[in-house]
C-alpha cells in the first residue's frame, strides 16, 4: 500500500522545495518517503523524467543513513552508482522539521537539505549535485528501453509527487510493527526564467 500526492500543476525545470515534519532517521527498513518529479509519458525519451530525494534504508536495517539524493536511471538492471549519493548528516538532524530542496536545469540538479524550516547556509545538513559530466545510462523496464540520458528533461506531462510507501519484497507492514506519519508542511515549485 502507498500514498501518493500528485500536484495538477505541470512542473519542469526549476526549484522544488519540500517542508517535512517527521522522523525520517529512524524509519524501519521497508519505508520509503519519496519526494520526486515524475512523467508518465516520457519514459522513452527522459526516464519518466525522474528526480528524487527518497528517505530509505531500501530493506537493510544496517544502513545507517537514510537521506539519498538521485537522478534516473539509478537501478533498473544495471546499478549506476554515480547517479545517486546518501547523506552522511549528523545524528538528529533529519528529526522534526527538515527543508529538502532541488534545483533541476539542462546542465545540472542541485540538492540541499536543511534543519527546520529554513534554507539558511548555517542549517545545511547535506548538499550534492549531478552534471553533464556523468555518462549517458539507460532504463530497462519491463523488456521497455530509454534512450541514452544523463540529465532527464521534463515531459509534457511532468509533475511533482510525494508518496509514501512499503518496501514490497521485505514485508507488508512496517517492519517495526508501528504506524509512520510524515506531515508536508509546505510544498513549492518555482519554475526556471
Amino acid at each position: 500500500y502507498s500514498t501518493e500526492v500528485v500536484t495538477q500543476e505541470i512542473v519542469g525545470y526549476g526549484k522544488y522545495v519540500f517542508v517535512t515534519q517527521a522522523d525520517l532517521e529512524n524509519i524501519p527498513e521497508n519505508i520509503v518517503l519519496g519526494l520526486f518529479t515524475w512523467d508518465n509519458n516520457s519514459f522513452y525519451e527522459s526516464a519518466n523524467s525522474e528526480v528524487d530525494i527518497e528517505f530509505s534504508r531500501w530493506g537493510n536495517i544496517a544502513n545507517e543513513f537514510t537521506l539519498n539524493y538521485s537522478v534516473q536511471p539509478v537501478s533498473f538492471g544495471t546499478f549506476f552508482a554515480e547517479r545517486t549519493h546518501t547523506a552522511q548528516n549528523n545524528p538528529g538532524e533529519l528529526i522534526g522539521v527538515s527543508t529538502h530542496v532541488f534545483n533541476w536545469t539542462d546542465t545540472l540538479i542541485t540538492w540541499y537539505s536543511y534543519k527546520g524550516d529554513s534554507e539558511a547556509p548555517a542549517d545545511l545538513i547535506a548538499e550534492w549535485s549531478f552534471d553533464l559530466d556523468n555518462p549517458a545510462r539507460i532504463k530497462s523496464e519491463d523488456g521497455n528501453s530509454s534512450l541514452p540520458i544523463i540529465i532527464p528533461t521534463p515531459g509534457a506531462t511532468t509533475n511533482a509527487r510525494i508518496n509514501f510507501w512499503i518496501l514490497p519484497w521485505v514485508n507488508v507492514a512496517p517492519t517495526d510493527g508501528l504506524e509512520h506519519e510524515v506531515v508536508i508542511r509546505r510544498f513549492s515549485y518555482t519554475p526556471m526564467e
